[in-house]
């Protein structure tokens, strides 16, 4: 009775995965992956002197700002 060779898996990094890591990737991708839904978005310096930003929002007047 021979048993089937051993299946190795590989995260995208090219890591190979223990065989008790039941997910899909290392845990150092599973951390960057991770911290990308965490932080806040990118936002562009130029972002509020584009013409869609109102005025109002530039000098600071959130109270009359409409919700």
């Amino acid at each position: 009775m021979g048993s089937r060779p051993a299946r190795h898996r590989y995260c995208r990094c090219g890591t190979h995965l223990a065989a008790n890591n039941t997910g899909r990737q290392c845990a150092r991708c599973e951390r960057a992956s991770r911290d990308k839904l965490i932080a806040p978005p990118e936002v562009p310096a130029a972002w509020p002197h584009t013409r869609r930003f109102p005025k109002r929002w530039r000098r600071w007047e959130t109270a009359t700002v409409p919700h």
